[in-house]
């Protein structure tokens, strides 16, 4: 049997591309669900662009997120990561065992824009599913 790297994983976008501030100092994003029975482990990609307008700092918090139910989400326990982001284009990944977690998984995205005026920026999250238990997925 063949194992490629496309039969091993299975990607999907949690996020799509969105413009989140505009004039807003908080916002968040929670990213569409994704049924991960049959893997047991998870890389998330959370990318924004460079922060539009005139921030004078922006706070960007990525969080993995569990369900039973693609309905009701809870964040996963060290499944989350906050970074600063300066006038530059940024992408931050966070691994997941899956191991214990619930059936469906999604990207959630907070912004936080410190100061500043019109501050906006685009932001994206795509999720991994890897370690399928059985091939071809």
């Amino acid at each position: 049997m063949l194992r490629d790297l496309g039969n091993a994983i299975n990607t999907f976008l949690t996020i799509a591309p969105t413009t989140i501030g505009a004039g807003s100092t908080e916002a968040s994003t929670e990213g569409v669900g994704e049924d991960r029975l049959g893997y047991e482990y998870a890389v998330f990609v959370f990318e924004n662009c460079q922060p539009l307008g005139t921030p004078l700092g922006v706070t960007i918090t990525c969080v993995v997120q569990e369900s039973d139910d693609n309905s009701t989400y809870t964040d996963i326990s060290g499944a989350s990561t906050t970074h600063n982001v300066t006038n530059t284009y940024t992408r931050t990944e966070l691994a997941v065992n899956l191991g214990g977690v619930k059936r469906y998984v999604r990207g959630k995205m907070a912004v936080q824009f410190n100061g500043g005026t019109g501050p906006y920026v685009i932001i994206s999250a795509i999720g991994i599913l890897g370690s399928a238990s059985e091939y071809p997925v």
